[in-house]
């Protein structure tokens, strides 16, 4: 690999690693509702990373991740269709002053869906040098 090139990639991961070092996600909480499946949330900007931990042996048919800016179900909308692994999601929120709402949506197999959450965002940090 030509020096040129290593330059290059390091002065495009540095600042992601020297963000990520300085700004640390808040994280809202945790939510273990229905039979021990875990939902994590946590905030840094308009950046949201929503992270679940499965019951093992869950015969899954899909999972969906859903957001609202209330605490309802009634008008939530789709952030984003995803895998059981790896068990994260990124969402771009488009207001950091307002709180988000997130749900996991499991559909089994069986047909039977199981909503994990709604879990809020804290409140956005945003770090200034």
């Amino acid at each position: 690999m030509s020096s040129k090139l290593v330059v290059l990639l390091c002065a495009l991961i540095l600042p992601v690693v020297a963000q990520t070092t300085y700004i640390p996600p808040v994280t809202a909480g945790t939510n273990t509702e229905n039979g021990g499946v875990q939902l994590h949330v946590a905030r840094n900007g308009n950046e949201v990373i929503v992270t679940w931990v499965l019951v093992p042996d869950m015969d899954i048919k899909q999972l969906e991740i859903y957001r609202n800016t209330v605490k309802e179900t009634k008008g939530r909308g789709r952030a984003g269709a995803v895998r059981a692994t790896p068990s994260i999601f990124l969402d771009q929120v488009p207001d950091i002053s307002v709180t988000y709402w997130y749900w996991l949506k499991i559909t089994l197999n069986s047909g039977q869906e199981i909503n994990i959450g709604p879990l809020p965002t804290p409140d956005a940090t945003v770090w200034t040098p």
